[in-house]
């Protein structure tokens, strides 16, 4: 997931222990206590290679198989709503990731992989005493998992009615929690704890392979059949569980440091992460600059840098991440009354 909210990925993801704004619900529910009366906001994210998915393109409009680099690469869309009080809120976002592949060792010429997650989330939040806030998340989920695989067409004719393609999909429902706290340790400091998808439950739904034979009824224009054979999928979807801790600082009203530690399970790539960030604002809080970086396993470090406008009521925010997947661009408009 690229993460919700520019200032927060501004910030190198650093942001348990600051959440408090319209996107507290996403980084820490009990954040939303620190929020205005009321806030409203959209915002998207985009991550990927845009020129090599042009390529691709390219390739295809010209009926030529693509560059195997430029197929191997991901892609991420999201999308979030939300509307926050300073105890309760209501929210709702969308993850989209589209791998494509293409791989000699496994016989596929061309492949993609499709995984989408959509939330809607009520978010309640108290302040237990001067000290602690204590906040949950109770999420509706709709998941869905597709892939697609298409081995290269045979130059064998003997072996020409044994080739199959295949489009498999499935979805699932279910429900999830988010468990935040903060604690004020000093005027200054602030300690934040969150265990996301905690108690998750996704019942995944009957799903449904296609696969397309050859049709090589002309032999110099191999095709594949218009009428799939379908078949039962089973795919089980699977939430993420992650564990964030983080520490908030600020030493001047205008400068906010922060860093996280983020511990991410159940998942095909499971790691901890550390995400450390930095806000400057300025001329009455107008503007705000941004800094952070965060680790990845097995990759080298990503970069983030963020700017923020606030005009009255409204601001906006941009957002940049350089990492070894690709560039992000995340953009955000909040609105507070």
């Amino acid at each position: 997931s690229i993460g919700a909210g520019a200032r927060a990925i501004g910030m190198g993801g650093a942001y348990t222990a600051v959440a408090d704004d319209v996107y507290a619900p996403y980084w820490n529910p009990a954040g939303i206590v620190q929020t205005p009366h009321f806030g409203f906001t959209f915002g998207a994210g985009y991550q990927g290679n845009l020129e090599k998915l042009s390529n691709v393109e390219d390739a295809i409009s010209n009926e030529q198989m693509p560059n195997q680099e430029d197929m191997n690469q991901s892609y991420l869309l999201n999308a979030y709503i939300g509307f926050t009080t300073r105890y309760f809120a209501l929210s709702s976002y969308g993850d989209f990731q589209l791998k494509t592949i293409m791989d000699d060792t496994k016989n596929i010429a061309a492949g993609t992989n499709l995984t989408g997650e959509g939330y809607g989330v009520a978010t309640i939040a108290f302040v237990a005493n001067e000290y602690l806030a204590i906040g949950i998340n109770f999420k509706k989920v709709v998941a869905a998992y597709g892939e697609v695989s298409l081995p290269p067409f045979p130059t064998d004719a003997s072996k020409f009615s044994t080739y199959q393609a295949t489009v498999s999909y499935n979805t699932g429902t279910g429900t999830a929690f988010d468990l935040g706290t903060l604690v004020r340790l000093t005027p200054d400091l602030t300690m934040g704890l969150v265990a996301h998808n905690v108690f998750s439950q996704i019942n995944s739904e009957a799903g449904t392979t296609n696969t397309y034979s050859l049709d090589y009824s002309d032999s110099n224009n191999l095709k594949l059949t218009d009428n799939p054979t379908s078949s039962p999928f089973s795919h089980s979807i699977e939430l993420p569980k992650t564990y964030d801790l983080g520490l908030a600082y600020r030493p001047f009203e205008t400068t906010t440091l922060a860093a996280d530690i983020e511990s991410i399970n159940n998942t095909s790539d499971d790691q901890i992460r550390i995400h450390l960030g930095m806000e400057q604002t300025a001329l009455w809080d107008v503007i705000a600059l941004r800094l952070g970086c965060f680790t990845n396993k097995g990759a080298s470090m990503g970069y983030t840098a963020g700017l923020g406008f606030q005009l009255w009521a409204l601001g906006t925010n941009l957002a940049y991440v350089k990492d070894e997947e690709g560039q992000t661009y995340l953009g955000t408009c909040d609105i507070y009354f």
